[in-house]
């Protein structure tokens, strides 16, 4: 791919992001090939670099102990285009995973000494930048919180299985009646839809 086809993708990963924008943030970043099988992130890492992938697939793995025993979790896997490491950028503790390349491709990253040059010389490009990244890791966690109540409720027969199910995992769970509904969500809120009934 060319210099500006990387151009034009890393212009689509950045939502809300003028091709201006884009153009004040190049200089910051540096141009990467990651290999297949390359380590990109390591969990319990503490660096804070951003990558901007710009193709490839991935797998998400942690390390966790069940009983005294090591266990990897193969948490998710995705493709590029993709953005890789912005929690990190926004918490400064800990990376909460390892990620492992699977498929070559080229990306740009932000370094977290990069990240602070932006904040110092161009600071609406950095606040542009942390809401990008705080507005991912929400959608993230809000995708999450769904394909968790989806795989809970699976299978629930009734009503009243569904209830119990996801009260057992989530803490107290209520059936609503209209007038509670009504006085504690706006008039306008459907809420999210979950069919465990087939």
């Amino acid at each position: 791919m060319t210099e500006t086809d990387n151009k034009a993708i890393l212009e689509s990963l950045l939502t809300g992001f003028s091709t201006a924008d884009v153009g004040l943030l190049m200089p910051f970043l540096e141009a990467k090939d990651v290999a297949g099988g390359t380590v990109v992130i390591t969990h319990g890492g503490k660096d804070a670099d951003v990558y901007f992938l710009l193709g490839g697939s991935f797998s998400v793995l942690e390390k966790v102990n069940i009983n005294g025993s090591t266990v990897i979790l193969n948490t998710a896997s995705f493709s590029g285009p993709s953005i890789l490491g912005e929690v990190n950028l926004l918490n400064q503790t800990q990376r909460t995973a390892t990620v492992v390349c699977r498929q070559s491709c080229g990306s740009y990253m932000l370094s977290h000494d990069q990240f602070e040059r932006i904040a110092d010389t161009r600071p609406k490009l950095a606040i542009k930048l942390l809401k990008l990244f705080g507005s991912m890791v929400s959608s993230r966690q809000i995708a999450f919180q769904h394909s968790v109540r989806a795989n809970i409720l699976k299978d629930a027969r009734s009503i009243e299985a569904a209830v119990y199910k996801l009260g057992r995992y989530t803490g107290k769970v209520y059936k609503a009646d209209a007038e509670l509904t009504q006085r504690l969500f706006s008039a306008d809120l459907e809420g999210t839809n979950y069919n465990s009934f087939g």
